[in-house]
């Protein structure tokens, strides 16, 4: 095996690679990252055992094909390298070369690298680079980041005749997003992991389709020269229509940037992931307060719109601040059933298709 390339392409495909550079992985084989060299170009392949991510370049000279793994601590090393380095390998021996400078590592046969199972796809769904950023974008920064129900670390998604629907819950919060075009071939319900799927935003070309292509127990995420295949989450997934209240008794219209950045100011003071606000509506406005040991904080956000009666109502600020930040609305609006009750926001623009629902804190 020999080629040269640049070293903006290696950075490129460690980037795209994301946290698998690092994962903790059972088999000695996963430290390492798969290179296979055609005539056509290189594909590289990283995987922990429950997430691979397979991506192909032809941004490179190929002198002799071959295949190897290479160390995944050695490819962050040759990074430092600049402009255009040579890859060379003898037996188990891979050197790479700039200049006056080589750099050596062993290397493992690419036989021994595990693969998923070839197996027939169950189903194919088809979205365009902004439709999977606002599913991801809406779902996942829901997800729970306790071991305790894993199946509540994902994303859930349910294909029927009715629709497409994604949602994802901790059962504190929940995110929601909803698709009825499109023409539905094949029922399915699948559980996939939050953070993988938002490690896809990072490594994706949104401008592209994405293409899921669901098999047994995995799915595969195609995008451009990326191949994303995630082993998904075991476990029946929680009925969340229910969490939605079908009436309000208080709604308002606020203007989203003005909302996260009081929130923002008043989360930043006391400096936690579990600071509690207090939401006060009244006279055609959003007082929020915090309170602690040594600290309080207190604003005000005008409202657009106000429908129904006053209410007191406290929350999580960190969640708030999250649900906020998925929605693009110059305007959401929030919709309130009781101090007790769960809270929905969804926002004022055609853009904006999902919801987010929230549980208050209940506060003495």
């Amino acid at each position: 095996m020999n080629f040269i390339i640049k070293q903006k392409t290696v950075k490129e495909i460690i980037k795209n690679l994301g946290a698998l550079m690092t994962a903790k992985v059972t088999k000695d084989i996963l430290n390492g990252v798969l290179f296979e060299l055609s005539p056509k170009g290189l594909t590289i392949t990283a995987s922990d055992g429950d997430e691979t991510i397979k991506q192909r370049t032809d941004e490179l000279d190929v002198n002799d094909t071959g295949t190897c793994v290479i160390p995944r601590d050695f490819l962050r090393t040759i990074t430092k390298l600049t402009g255009e380095m040579e890859f060379s390998l003898d037996g188990y021996q891979l050197t790479v070369s700039k200049g006056k400078t080589k750099l050596q590592t062993v290397v493992l046969p690419a036989d021994e690298y595990p693969d998923m199972q070839a197996e027939n796809p169950m189903y194919q769904l088809k979205y365009t680079g902004k439709q999977w950023s606002d599913i991801v974008t809406a779902t996942a920064y829901a997800a729970s980041t306790s071991d305790t129900r894993p199946v509540l670390q994902g994303v859930h998604i349910d294909v029927s005749a009715a629709g497409q629907k994604f949602v994802c819950t901790d059962s504190h919060r929940m995110g929601e997003i909803c698709f009825t075009d499109g023409e539905i071939t094949e029922e399915l319900a699948i559980t996939l992991p939050g953070k993988m799927l938002q490690a896809t935003l990072n490594s994706f070309d949104l401008s592209k389709d994405v293409m899921v292509v669901g098999f047994r127990n995995y799915v595969a995420l195609f995008n451009s020269n990326i191949i994303h295949t995630i082993r998904a989450i075991e476990g029946n997934y929680p009925d969340t229509a229910r969490l939605i209240p079908e009436s309000y008794s208080t709604e308002i219209v606020v203007a989203r940037q003005d909302l996260l950045d009081n929130m923002r100011l008043l989360n930043s003071m006391l400096n936690t992931d579990s600071s509690i606000v207090t939401f006060e509506i009244a006279n055609n406005s959003l007082g929020i307060n915090t309170k602690a040991e040594t600290k309080n904080g207190e604003t005000y956000v005008e409202c657009e719109e106000i429908i129904g009666k006053g209410l007191k109502i406290s929350l999580n600020a960190v969640f708030f601040i999250e649900a906020v930040l998925s929605f693009k609305s110059d305007y959401v609006r929030i919709k309130f059933t009781g101090p007790l009750r769960p809270f929905v926001m969804v926002g004022e623009s055609e853009d904006d298709s999902h919801l987010a629902l929230m549980l208050p804190v209940r506060t003495y």
